[in-house]
């Protein structure tokens, strides 16, 4: 996070490019130590982990990943796990940020591994 309100979520997003589709899915933190994951679909926002405090949140500089396992997905921030739901899949492969409210966000680098799939380009990341 750059710049705004410290109890506003900002980070990862990934699934359908829209929520009315969806699934989406959300991976986000805010810099007074919270995170959150959602699954959003059909225009509506289903909790997966409700917003939990964290000691790995630095709030200006975090790195956060997601990692599919066979136990589900697995959430870390700063390298440090922090939450494991059920893998419940998606059918689209669009990935992206995910920033509320006033905030301003600055992104080093977005890593995508794993199997390769087809993948539809639908959009760029703009400067």
């Amino acid at each position: 996070k750059v710049d705004g309100p410290s109890h506003m979520g900002y980070g990862l997003m990934w699934g359908s490019h829209t929520s009315a589709i969806g699934p989406q899915y959300r991976f986000v933190i805010s810099s007074d130590g919270h995170y959150l994951v959602t699954k959003w679909v059909g225009g509506r926002n289903l909790p997966m982990v409700e917003w939990s405090r964290s000691r790995h949140i630095k709030g200006d500089r975090d790195k956060l990943s997601v990692k599919k396992t066979s136990g589900g997905m697995t959430f870390f921030i700063n390298g440090k796990r922090v939450s494991t739901i059920d893998y419940q899949g998606f059918d689209e492969y669009q990935m992206g940020f995910n920033v509320t409210g006033r905030l301003k966000m600055a992104v080093d680098s977005l890593v995508v591994s794993g199997s390769p799939r087809k993948v539809k380009n639908r959009g760029s990341l703009r400067r």
